[in-house]
């Protein structure tokens, strides 16, 4: 009875939370400028820059994340005094650190219980995700698997929170186009993950991310080998609902079921449609049951399905809050067509 009430409380306060923080001024800092584009509100076609990742276009501003801490003010202090710079001899520990990391803005998080870091991104080390990696990797910190967004916004904090701050050159950050040159396109096509995997540097053209996709590359050491042994009764067979939540996160995406097909961008891509939101509207069954209707001739490849399973083992959960977009299709989902699929492989939206 008491667990019950206490489950009760945490639900109550983590809703409390999410509705309190919505109502602080937010950011995008990675979008230099989102192109307008039409949205239905309310069964209404509206014109807005919607942050959707086919509109935006970068501007060379990364942004890296530590949740779940207790003490993050001391935990930057920490990494302040740990990289003191003889070139920087004159300005304060926290000065020399963000220079030298390149960070253009610190501060603790509306929760009180993560670090947020905005830094310049250097397009020689790779992608934003492969940035992320690398500032992850000089910090000694985790960085989460789940697929980078460009177009995250970032809740403002009270001024006490704030560590650090170039004020004038954050708000007015462009690096004359650079960023978006190399990889922008790439990331308005839904290929936001990391192109290489160490975070030192960068593949130009992302051969080497598709050869190690190919070779099976990405598959977690970590893995339970029964998640590469699926037979059909590990599988819920594709109906229109299924389908059209994944359809659904792959427009979201701003793609289209060619890249479901082409050879070192289907890792990518299904890890996109999970990190979107089908990890939380499907089950693992329901999932592999979709994937043997849009991807029939690679769904059981070993690295499809060492990726699904992890990301299920880390990700799915039946208690957290449902974002608006998964709370949306969600509810068209429960309205697509009963139609029987046969034949050629039929959309629901």
């Amino acid at each position: 009875m008491e667990l019950a009430q206490g489950e009760k409380e945490k639900k109550y306060f983590h809703e409390l939370k999410a509705k309190l923080k919505k109502k602080l001024p937010a950011w995008v800092f990675s979008a230099g400028e989102i192109t307008k584009s039409e949205k239905m509100i309310f069964g209404k076609p509206c014109m807005a820059a919607w942050r959707k990742s086919e509109f935006v276009r970068l501007n060379g501003l990364c942004m890296l994340d530590i949740d779940g801490v207790k003490n993050p003010r001391e935990i930057f202090e920490g990494w302040a005094q740990k990289w003191p710079s003889d070139a920087l001899k004159g300005e304060g520990y926290a000065d020399a650190f963000c220079k030298k990391f390149g960070i253009l803005f610190a501060h603790i998080t509306p929760s009180g219980r993560g670090l947020r870091l905005v830094f310049k991104a250097d397009p020689e080390r790779g992608n934003l995700a492969d940035n992320q990696q690398w500032l992850a990797n000089e910090l000694g910190v985790k960085l989460d698997e789940a697929c980078k967004d460009a177009t995250r916004l970032s809740y403002g904090c009270a001024r006490a929170d704030i560590l650090y701050v170039e004020l004038e050159n954050l708000l007015n950050y462009d690096d004359k186009g650079i960023f978006d040159k190399k990889f922008g396109d790439n990331y308005r096509h839904g290929n936001t993950v990391a192109t290489v995997t160490d975070g030192q540097g960068s593949n130009d053209d992302n051969k080497a991310a598709e050869q190690a996709t190919v070779a099976g590359d990405g598959v977690s050491e970590n893995s339970d080998q029964s998640a590469l042994n699926v037979s059909d009764n590990d599988i819920v067979e594709a109906n229109p609902r299924t389908l059209f939540i994944f359809d659904a996160c792959l427009k979201e995406l701003g793609l289209t079921s060619d890249v479901l097909i082409n050879v070192g961008r289907r890792h990518d891509t299904v890890k996109c449609i999970l990190s979107k939101g089908a990890v939380q509207l499907l089950t693992k069954p329901e999932m592999l049951g979709v994937l043997k209707v849009r991807m029939p001739e690679n769904w059981q490849d070993k690295n499809i399905l060492t990726l699904v399973d992890d990301f299920y083992r880390k990700y799915h959960s039946t208690t957290d809050r449902m974002t608006e977009f998964q709370q949306r299709v969600f509810a068209q989902s429960m309205k697509a067509p009963p139609f029987v699929l046969k034949g050629k492989q039929k959309r629901c939206y």
